[in-house]
């Protein structure tokens, strides 16, 4: 299920996100090569479910909650992933740039971590999931 509310609407307040993904495969890139892992088919695949969510947060606390969960199963409610909070770093008609903010109590910076939304006519084509601080990017697709 994919839900956009006032995605591309231009405001100064954080627009109204609502997104679950549900991926079937993902490829991982670490230092913009693909990964070839035992888990994987010769070309980086893996076929594992895996869920990316989107949830805007409540008003008092700005910005976007971002789960990702692997999942043999579909998810209801909250996940038991810790979310990382994100803010939109830009948008246009068909990508999505989130960042993380803030640190998680263990210490460690939540600007680690970044999401990237790719769509075609509203639809999401691949999620990409960053962690930037070990030049990594795992691609989401269905």
């Amino acid at each position: 299920m994919i839900k956009f509310f006032n995605l591309f609407k231009e405001s100064k307040a954080e627009p109204q996100v609502d997104i679950d993904f549900f991926s079937s495969c993902y490829r991982r890139y670490q230092n913009k090569q693909i990964v070839i892992s035992p888990q994987s088919d010769a070309s980086g695949f893996h076929t594992e479910n895996t869920v990316i969510r989107v949830k805007t947060n409540m008003p008092t606390n700005p910005g976007y909650s971002v789960f990702v969960k692997k999942s043999d199963e579909n998810i209801t409610g909250d996940t038991s992933v810790m979310p990382i909070p994100m803010s939109i770093m830009h948008s246009n008609k068909y990508i999505t740039v989130l960042k993380g903010f803030g640190v998680h109590p263990s210490g460690s910076k939540y600007s680690d971590y970044g999401l990237t939304v790719r769509r075609t006519d509203q639809r999401i084509e691949k999620i990409i999931f960053h962690l930037h601080d070990r030049d990594v990017n795992i691609e989401f697709s269905k």
